[in-house]
This record gives C-alpha cells, structure tokens and sequence, in this order.
C-alpha cells in the first residue's frame, strides 16, 4: 500500500526489497523479480547483495535467462560479501555461460570454482565436465581428452559416463579405432544403466567394425542393439 501512495518515497527501497523477499518466500518468483530489480537500479546499499542473490536464481532457474544470470551473477561475485554467496554466484557463472556456449568465460570460471575451497567432489566433477566441453568446443581435443580423463577418473555418474564416450569419440576421430572400441567397449560392459552412452557406443562400435571394413559386425552390432532397444526412437 505505501507503495501505491509513494512510489519514489523515502521508504520505496527497502518497500520494495521486502514485498519481494514474500513474494519470494511464497514461491511468487514472477511478481518478485521486479521488486528486486528496483532495489539494484539504485545505488549499492545494505539490500544489494541478497537482491542480486535472488534475482540471479530467478534468472537461472526458473526463467532460464542465462544472459541475464550472467549479469546478475557476475555482479553478485564482484560485490558479495558473504562467501557462501560468492561461491553461488561462481557456479552460476560456470553453468550459465556453458548454456550461453560462452567456452572461454566456462574455461576461466571452471578454474576458479575447481580451486575453491568450497567445492565438493561432485561439483568439481561437474566443472571438470564443463571445461572438457568447452575445450571440445573451441577445438583443443587433447585438452579435452585429457579433461574428459579426468572426469572418468573421479566419477561414475552421468557426467563421467558421458565423458567415456567422449573419450571414445575423440579417439576414433583421431583414426585410433582400436582404442575406440576399447572404450566403447567397456562403456557398455560397466554403465548399462546409461542407455543414451550404451547406445551411442554401440552405434561408435559398429563404426570401427565399417572402418576396418567387417560390414558383417557392423550390422550385427546395430541388430543387437535395435533388438534390446525401445526406449528414445530419436536415439
């Protein structure tokens, strides 16, 4: 209500920072977004922090506005006073400048949130996973065979099975088909339950038994796999 009557008052501010820190607590992300926009159009003060806190997980997560996580992020890492908030916002910048396919801001971020002191084991592994995309992306292979490594090293889940693959992948691009299908090989051996990279491996295999020309393999690869498979057609 004072809002309605004052809208540029004395109190306007922090008015606005407090309805959106409610409608923020009931989950009313839309309504509160431009509340704490008011708050971050004025001068830096003792709301700064916690609206660029919330505005960037509005950004990110429930709008999926990546370019405008990454503002709001960098400024939160630049200005935060609270550890646990600047450590937040570096993750928010390593994963929202990999969707915005940003591979050198990912690079330069990856390394910082791997040297925190703060990261657990899984976020360094999701990092590590980030960093060998992006080194894939910008076409450093070695680099990123070597990161992809890395990640298979410390994890099993779906980022270190992917990274298998990707290791797979890089080695039969290299013309290293043997090694390829090693890889692919134990891929499907020890992560059955990932049926994407089982399948996308299987696929890889048949394609070293066509480059060393056993068309006969190649096709009872995909048999087999056209066989046990029906869960994605697209795959």
């Amino acid at each position: 209500r004072y809002l309605s009557e004052f809208p540029n008052g004395f109190f306007a501010e922090p008015a606005h920072f407090y309805r959106a820190e409610c409608l923020y607590a009931a989950k009313n992300y839309t309504d509160a977004l431009p509340d704490y926009e008011v708050v971050l159009q004025g001068k830096q003060g003792r709301f700064t922090e916690t609206s660029l806190l919330k505005a960037a997980r509005i950004a990110y997560f429930q709008d999926e506005n990546y370019v405008k996580a990454v503002a709001l992020y960098r400024d939160l890492y630049t200005l935060a006073e609270q550890e646990d908030h600047t450590y937040e916002a570096l993750k928010g910048l390593v994963r929202a400048n990999y969707y915005l396919k940003d591979y050198d801001q990912v690079l330069e971020f990856a390394d910082d949130l791997q040297k925190a002191v703060e990261a657990t084991s899984e976020e360094i592994v999701e990092a590590t996973f980030y960093e060998a995309k992006a080194h894939e992306a910008l076409g450093f292979s070695e680099k990123a065979y070597q990161r992809y490594g890395d990640v298979a090293a410390m994890s099993s889940n779906a980022f270190g099975v992917e990274s298998r693959y990707q290791q797979a992948k890089i080695e039969f691009n290299r013309g290293n088909i043997k090694d390829a299908k090693a890889t692919a090989l134990r891929l499907v051996r020890e992560t059955p339950a990932y049926a994407e990279w089982v399948v996308k491996s299987y696929i890889l295999i048949a394609d070293v038994f066509r480059e060393q020309g056993d068309l006969v393999s190649a096709r009872a690869a995909l048999s087999s796999l056209l066989e046990g498979y029906d869960e994605d057609p697209a795959l």
